[in-house]
């Protein structure tokens, strides 16, 4: 290679280098100089965005959210989840060229740690959606240097032109014959990248734009905001957006609020503090959803607003209560796994003339909790085989215990039932003894046994009254639990609000998982499939807890979702 030592001349390849470097220099230093006059920065990355939107996304201060990835990383380090999404971190530090989610890394990207970010987003039928994004500054040259170089090796767009709108500089990439442009600026204080037909439109309204008429008070995303609050990153769509974002999505047609919260979630105790903010370690995500007709007169008939506190059996993985209406119920389980179990039950009872719906369902109040676990010799190898999970047959019995308990506002009538039920039940070769409720001593007790070992237990117990509870409940437990495992949750945190809750104690579940003998994985292919059910789905997830409420009204219906880590003391 010829240097200037050698012969006085420098490399072309050298040359286009310098050239390109300066020329990239160049134009950041005209960029920030006209961004330096004008008006003053922007309070937030809102402020700079068009309260016209399709959909918009907004973080917290970026060093804030960075730990917070980080560190939720490193509590999930030996779940696949962690794995994939480390892969991601560390590929989107290659592309960018500076680690996003340290204060450190971010300084050396020309990023400022202490703001947000926002983007926009604008669909419009029969064309590209476009975009704009804002991003906080420390060193505008800086940045503007690494972004530029990802634009041109990423973005496809070979056509760059210098371009000025009003007070505002910008680089406009393009494709010749292609409306669709990309423009990069700085606006007072902040980076603008914005993707559309007249993208330099959008950077310099936003050199001009009036806080009150921007995203930062845009009704539907405050809307949003205090749905989340609070929110590490608050995400909207608007109504008229969903078909064309939510392609192959069935959701109820309604804007929809949804982002990652700092919820003080805590299933089974599962808190620990993150050391930054003093908020939970984990992935707590919610969504909100207005809802509309048919569905917004539905949801609300089947599930009434908050749910009573009932009773869980003590340390099952899966526990799940509902405020179902009592009238609601069979139509609910008719759309359940139960639902063959359940016409074969009513069909039995109907020879005896008892109404499984008024007789039976038509005797128990609002709300409903059920907690469910492996049976102590549970057959895997059957639950891991759709094609011989007979639900009719009672073939979930063979793999879980379950225990179902409910409010009961007619006694009298639910033992009238119970007691017709017996000799019904022995026609179809189930035996049934009465006796005292092994739970409170006083009510009545059914027990009930099959052929296949199946045995089931039925009763009503007077409720504690220190518990606050309903006054009478009636129980169903299956396997060979002891009633007297049941225990009440401790929803005083405000859970009793959902009208739904589900908790699935992964840590337990992979402990009882753990425990089964060899018989439970049965033998051939399908027990290398049990086998791997245990030991590359459950056992790396255990220390953790899942978390689902859900909450429904007249207007909206809210879920939230958590994986949160058992506290070393809980397990």
């Amino acid at each position: 290679m010829r240097t200037v030592g050698q012969a006085g001349l420098v490399d072309p390849r050298v040359r286009r280098g310098l050239v390109r470097r300066v020329l990239l220099l160049a134009g950041a230093l005209a960029l920030t100089s006209c961004a330096r006059c004008g008006p003053p920065p922007a309070g937030s990355a809102e402020e700079l965005l068009s309260p016209e939107f399709s959909a918009a996304v907004a973080s917290e201060p970026l060093a804030k959210y960075g730990n917070f990835i980080l560190m939720t990383l490193a509590v999930l380090d030996p779940t696949p989840l962690a794995d994939s999404s480390r892969e991601v971190v560390d590929q989107l530090g290659k592309e960018l060229g500076f680690t996003p989610f340290t204060r450190e890394g971010l300084l050396a990207g020309g990023v400022d740690p202490d703001r947000d970010v926002a983007v926009v987003i604008q669909v419009t039928p029969g064309k590209r959606p476009s975009w704009t994004a804002a991003i906080p500054l420390s060193k505008a040259d800086l940045f503007l240097q690494k972004a530029e170089a990802l634009l041109q090796r990423r973005a496809g767009l070979p056509v760059r032109t210098e371009e000025a709108r009003g007070d505002v500089r910008a680089i406009v990439y393009s494709r010749v014959g292609e409306p669709m442009k990309v423009a990069l600026g700085v606006v007072r204080g902040y980076a603008l990248l914005s993707r559309g037909e007249d993208p330099m439109a959008e950077l310099a309204a936003a050199q001009t734009r009036d806080k009150t008429k921007s995203l930062a008070t845009a009704p539907l995303f405050l809307w949003a905001q205090k749905q989340l609050a609070p929110a590490r990153l608050v995400g909207v769509i608007a109504q008229s957006a969903q078909p064309a974002m939510l392609r192959g999505l069935r959701v109820p047609t309604g804007d929809l609020a949804l982002g990652l919260t700092r919820r003080p979630q805590d299933p089974d105790g599962a808190v620990l503090p993150d050391g930054a903010d003093g908020k939970t370690i984990g992935l707590t995500f919610r969504a909100v959803q207005k809802l509309s007709l048919p569905l917004g007169t539905v949801l609300p008939e089947v599930l009434p607003g908050g749910l009573d506190v009932l009773a869980w059996v003590k340390g099952a993985p899966l526990r799940v209560a509902a405020g179902v209406r009592a009238d609601k119920l069979p139509e609910v389980l008719a759309r359940t796994p139960l639902a063959p179990l359940v016409e074969r039950l009513r069909a039995v009872l109907a020879d005896k003339k008892i109404d499984l719906d008024k007789d039976v369902l038509g005797s128990l109040g609002d709300g409903v909790a059920l907690s469910a676990q492996l049976s102590r010799d549970a057959n895997l190898a059957l639950a891991t085989d759709p094609t011989r999970m007979d639900f009719a047959g009672g073939a979930l019995l063979d793999v879980a215990d379950f225990a179902v308990v409910g409010v009961v506002k007619d006694a009298q009538k639910l033992t009238a039932a119970m007691d017709a039920v017996m000799p019904a039940l022995a026609t179809a070769g189930i035996t049934g003894t009465k006796g005292v409720s092994s739970l409170d001593g006083k009510g009545p007790e059914w027990a009930f046994h099959d052929a296949r070992g199946h045995q089931i237990c039925v009763g009503v117990a007077e409720e504690d009254a220190r518990a606050k509870g309903p006054p009478q409940v009636g129980y169903l437990i299956t396997g060979k639990r002891d009633v007297k495992t049941l225990t009440r949750p401790d929803l005083s945190r405000g859970r009793a609000a959902a009208s739904v809750s589900l908790r699935v104690n992964l840590d337990e579940l992979a402990r009882e998982a753990k425990a089964l003998p060899d018989s439970s994985f049965g033998g051939g292919p399908q027990a290398m499939v049990a086998r791997a059910l245990v030991t590359q789905v459950l056992q790396p997830w255990s220390g953790f807890v899942g978390a689902v409420d859900v909450r429904v009204d007249n207007e909206l219906i809210a879920i939230d979702l958590g994986i949160l880590p058992v506290p070393e003391q809980r397990r």
